[in-house]
C-alpha cells in the first residue's frame, strides 16, 4: 500500500533535516522545472508544509538544461541517452527505477567536464516555483472570463494569460475603464509589482481594450 503523501513529505523533510550539513539544500533532478517541481510544490501546499520545506531547501537545479549547456552538440538529452554518451556504451542501469535514476544522475553531474559555472546557470529558487504555482492558480481562476477578448482578438492569448496571472479578470478591466477610462487601464496594466510591469505598457494593446469597452470593436 502506498504511503500517504503527507507522511512521505514529512519523511523527506526529516531526511533533509538530518543530513550532515545544516545549510539549505538545492534539489537536483532531470527535466524537473516544468513539471516535477510544480507537482512537489502543490503537494507541499496541500499538506501545509511549504514553510518547513523552504527552511530546508533554497532552490533547484534542472540537469537537462545543465547538460544542454555543457554538451550542446549531443543529439538527445534524455537521461538514458546521456548515460550512454557520457558514461560509455558499456554503462547500463535500470532506467526509471527511482534509486537507479538518482545514482546515475549523480554520476553524470559529477563528471569533471560538467563545469561549476554551468551548474550555477541552471539553478532556480524555491520561491520561483512557489510563485509559478500561485501564478498558474490565478490564471486558472481568471482566464475563462478573458476568453471573449482572445476570441475577438482584442488581446493575444499570451497577454490574456499575463492579465489573468496578475489576478485581474474581465470584470476588473471593465470597472477600471468605466471609472477612469484609458488612463485608468494604462495605470493598472503598467503598474510596478515587485519591480516588474504588471502586464504591459503596450499602447496598441491598451487602445484595443479601450476600443472594445467603448463598443467600437
Amino acid at each position: 500500500m502506498a504511503e500517504p503523501i503527507s507522511q512521505a513529505l514529512q519523511s523527506f523533510l526529516c531526511f533533509l533535516k538530518n543530513l550532515p550539513t545544516q545549510e539549505q539544500k538545492i534539489l537536483v533532478g532531470h527535466n524537473i522545472k516544468g513539471f516535477d517541481c510544480l507537482v512537489l510544490m502543490h503537494a507541499l501546499i496541500n499538506c501545509n508544509l511549504v514553510e518547513e520545506f523552504h527552511e530546508r531547501v533554497i532552490g533547484y537545479m534542472d540537469t537537462r538544461k545543465l547538460f544542454r549547456t555543457s554538451f550542446p552538440s549531443l543529439k538527445s538529452f534524455s537521461q538514458v541517452n546521456l548515460s550512454k554518451d557520457l558514461l560509455g556504451p558499456e554503462f547500463t542501469y535500470a532506467a526509471h527505477d527511482a534509486l537507479e535514476d538518482v545514482r546515475t544522475l549523480k554520476k553524470l553531474v559529477c563528471l569533471p567536464s560538467v563545469l561549476e559555472e554551468h551548474k550555477q546557470l541552471c539553478e532556480f529558487s524555491a520561491d520561483y516555483i512557489l510563485e509559478s504555482v500561485e501564478f498558474n492558480a490565478r490564471v486558472k481562476k481568471n482566464l475563462p472570463s478573458l476568453q471573449i477578448l482572445i476570441n475577438l482578438k482584442v488581446v493575444s492569448a499570451g497577454i490574456a494569460r499575463k492579465i489573468a496571472g496578475s489576478d485581474l479578470s474581465f470584470r476588473h478591466l471593465e470597472v477600471v475603464f468605466r471609472r477612469d477610462g484609458q488612463d485608468g487601464l494604462s495605470t493598472l496594466l503598467a503598474e510596478s509589482v515587485s519591480g516588474k510591469i504588471r502586464v504591459s505598457r503596450s499602447k496598441k494593446m491598451i487602445t484595443s481594450l479601450c476600443d472594445y469597452f467603448s463598443g467600437k470593436s
